[in-house]
């Protein structure tokens, strides 16, 4: 939403009438009521996997379409909370949108399989004995005495 090409991005949405649905936001510090707003989230970047971003549309149920970024910390595919299509191809990513948004329920179903993934295995309550496991075992020491 900041980038060097959001002049040319704003005045397409404009020509193809879109201005009351399509949003080049940038950063925004509480984006909760635009994942509620939402109908699928686009995670575009070409680099990373999932980010807070991603797992905050997960948690608010919004199906996702996503880059392919090779990354371990992919869960689109795992989880079935969207598509994953490859990086950098907008037909691709296009029809992915079509697809989900077509679907008879939107997309419903796949968001939803990310709000059971978010609340069972990536909240604060889930993730808390991960961690102190993690500190005990680094709190060992390295070889037996």
């Amino acid at each position: 939403g900041e980038g060097e090409e959001r002049a040319s991005l704003q005045a397409r949405i404009g020509e193809l009438g879109l201005t009351r649905h399509a949003f080049l936001l940038g950063f925004v510090s509480d984006p909760v009521p635009w994942y509620a707003a939402a109908d699928i989230y686009l995670r575009t970047c070409l680099l990373e996997g999932d980010n807070f971003s991603s797992l905050h549309a997960m948690g608010m149920g919004v199906p996702v379409v996503a880059f392919d970024t090779r990354r371990e910390t992919e869960l689109v595919v795992d989880v079935g909370h969207g598509l994953v299509v490859p990086t950098g191809d907008s037909a691709a990513l296009s029809h992915g949108i079509e697809s989900i948004l077509g679907l008879p329920d939107r997309g419903r179903a796949m968001g939803e399989r990310g709000v059971r993934f978010a609340r069972d295995k990536a909240s604060i309550r889930s993730l808390i004995p991960s961690f102190t496991d993690a500190y005990v075992e680094l709190a060992r020491p390295a070889c037996p005495r």
